[in-house]
């Protein structure tokens, strides 16, 4: 009897620790922020595909909350380019939406809402690819098919479906 508790006890420990061992089972966790994974959509979509592609995120959840990936500092955006050049060398959308505003003209808004406050643009304007050899933003026509980059939150409290 003791053996049989102890065995289920020393199971559900490693069990435990292999489910925690990769916070980001569809990516990898952010250095920027530990509380964001990035994963990449690697089927060239256009940039309003790659954001529903992303919601999705994280895969086999029952708890998705992926989008399109925001970037906040020069750190997010050097820690997106490293794992984005790691998986390939194609440009990824980012969740830059060009919103339209009778009075206010255009203008961009990160699709998960984040504020938009930090730039990289390779040249003047405002654009929404990221260029992997770069790392700078270019403008780019949103129906262009591209790979898209996805930034979502592991919930630890969701259940991972099978």
């Amino acid at each position: 009897m003791h053996t049989y508790i102890f065995s289920i006890l020393i199971a559900s420990v490693i069990i435990s620790q292999a489910r925690c061992a990769n916070p980001c089972p569809d990516g990898i966790p952010s250095k920027a922020d530990n509380n964001t994974c990035y994963a990449i959509v690697e089927t060239p979509k256009s940039a309003e595909e790659a954001e529903i592609a992303c919601n999705f995120y994280p895969l086999g959840s029952n708890c998705a909350n992926g989008h399109a990936a925001s970037i906040s500092s020069a750190f997010e955006n050097t820690d997106i380019y490293n794992y984005v050049k790691s998986v390939t060398s194609k440009n990824v959308w980012l969740g830059a939406a060009i919103i339209h505003d009778s009075e206010l003209g255009y203008y961009f808004q990160w699709t998960d809402g984040a504020d938009y406050t930090y730039t990289n643009f390779k040249d003047s304007g405002m654009g929404a690819l990221f260029n992997t050899e770069t790392g700078k933003w270019t403008v780019a026509n949103g129906d262009d098919l591209n790979y898209g980059v996805c930034k979502y939150t592991p919930e630890p409290n969701c259940d991972l479906k099978k």
